[in-house]
């Protein structure tokens, strides 16, 4: 459902706002990859950058469950992605759908 979304915001480098779970005010989030677990949920992991109802999640490495997404919107906002990020790691296995790609010099 917000998967499409996720891949267009990460293709274009967007935050994006979500609704996760029971949150009642929206978390910003800058999309990195998503993928299929080995327990063949479809998550979407990247930079949580705000969480207002827990601050001390924020800037933080977060994978959140699409099933539980009940809104995502994109911002005006572009991220700049992290170098380090590698969507080849073993974590993610053979079940990218879509990530972000690095800038080529």
């Amino acid at each position: 459902m917000h998967q499409q979304t996720l891949c267009e915001a990460i293709k274009d480098r967007k935050n994006v706002s979500v609704l996760y779970d029971d949150d009642y005010v929206p978390r910003i989030f800058s999309p990195y990859i998503v993928f299929t677990s080995s327990r063949d949920n479809v998550l979407v992991a990247g930079y949580q950058v705000l969480n207002p109802a827990e601050l001390t999640e924020s800037n933080e490495w977060r994978q959140l469950d699409l099933g539980k997404i009940r809104s995502v919107t994109p911002t005006e906002n572009n991220f700049t992605p992290d170098v380090s990020f590698d969507p080849f790691s073993k974590r993610y296995g053979n079940r990218v759908i879509c990530h972000v790609k690095q800038n080529i010099q």
